[in-house]
């Protein structure tokens, strides 16, 4: 009969590996979701809920690349497609608002209003509305509000923000090419 040869306990190595790749992938994956999927701790940390903030709004333009200035209020303002985007909040809501790039006659008020009924029938979002300015022309807003009470999680930040100038530049694309600038026709580009 062999007995068996001790095992050599000089060599620690094999187990500490074996422990720090278990810390390692306890660091990766701390836990699983209710269908059992893992969660890592950035996945939980971009979930959390947190009060919607201007510092917030703005820390995600400038991740985004996004140029903007700031209003005397400190609330964010810039241009895509040559349209002006305001980021507006109060403590109950998030405003995404632009404004169409180009001035509209007065006597197009009700073609222009035939659209926006048109667009209100078909989707909640944007809400549109036409100005009438002093000088007797129009602008076109749209806006997107979307509660904040509760706080949002920076995904829901994201998606918000983003969905906010997508669907308002969306809605300025429809109406340039249904209305095309006069001077673009004219070629006095």
């Amino acid at each position: 009969m062999t007995t068996p040869e001790p095992e050599d306990q000089s060599d620690p190595a094999p187990e500490s590996d074996q422990a720090s790749q278990t810390n390692e992938d306890q660091s990766a994956t701390i836990g699983q979701d209710e269908d059992g999927w893992d969660v890592s701790a950035e996945e939980v940390t971009a979930a959390e809920v947190h009060p919607v903030t201007v510092d917030r709004v703005r820390a995600w333009l400038q991740q985004q690349g996004n140029r903007y200035f700031l209003r005397t209020d400190g609330q964010p303002v810039g241009i895509w497609n040559g349209s002006l985007f305001s980021f507006t909040l109060t403590d109950r809501v998030l405003q995404v608002r632009g404004q169409w790039h180009r001035t509209i006659t007065i006597d197009r008020r009700t073609e222009f209003m035939t659209v926006i009924n048109a667009q209100h029938s078909a989707s909640a979002w944007p809400k549109c509305l036409l100005q009438v300015l002093d000088d007797g022309s129009m602008r076109l807003s749209a806006e997107v509000n979307t509660p904040i009470t509760a706080g949002l999680s920076d995904q829901q930040l994201a998606r918000t923000l983003r969905f906010g100038l997508g669907m308002n530049l969306r809605l300025f694309a429809r109406f340039s090419e249904q209305f095309p600038d006069p001077l673009m026709k004219a070629g006095a580009a």
